[in-house]
């Protein structure tokens, strides 16, 4: 098992890397990713709908989540589609939290806090200033969402890599007991 795991870590950290070396390209594979979440949390979500025979609003949004999907997957640009909203979210996440860390920052300096108030308002101005400059060049977030995913997998690698540590030394210790 923690062979499997070993393997399965280092291929993680591959995986990694070669998505941090193409991130424009994992952004685009990041549509089908989700395309084909929507369509099996949808499915799942209609099954659980007639196997507990409750039908509201969670069973029409389940069934428009597997309609979306297929449109997504099926329809020419249908996951270009997703990663353009993918982009377009990144960036209004970076409109909004940049405003509110520069009102968070504004309350502060209202409190007297000193002058830690200052750094939060330059980082607040300048998430403000990548938004905009991400909603008119939209190849920012992308490489940066590209990246995440990137990291994302490294860091998942890593932590499978420990958890095989930890496991091998556990069977170890299991069979010292037996």
């Amino acid at each position: 098992m923690s062979v499997l795991l070993l393997i399965l870590g280092i291929l993680l950290i591959v995986l990694g890397v070669l998505c941090a070396i193409t991130p424009l390209a994992t952004l685009m594979a990041a549509g089908y990713l989700i395309a084909a979440v929507l369509i099996i949390s949808g499915i799942s979500g209609i099954i659980t709908s007639f196997m507990y025979k409750v039908y509201g609003v969670n069973f029409v949004v389940n069934i428009l989540a597997v309609v979306l999907g297929v449109l997504a997957m099926v329809r020419p640009g249908g996951i270009q589609t997703i990663d353009n909203i993918l982009i377009y979210l990144f960036a209004a996440w970076l409109l909004f939290r940049g405003a509110t860390t520069i009102s968070l920052s504004l309350n502060l300096k209202k409190l007297g806090s000193g002058s830690e108030w200052i750094l939060g308002l330059i980082t607040g101005i300048l998430a403000v200033a990548l938004g905009i400059y991400s909603f008119i060049h939209p190849t920012v977030p992308a490489i940066a969402i590209g990246l995440l995913i990137a990291f994302y997998f490294i860091e998942e690698g890593i932590d499978t890599i420990a958890v095989s540590r930890v496991v091998k030394k556990v069977s170890k210790a299991a069979e010292e007991i037996n």
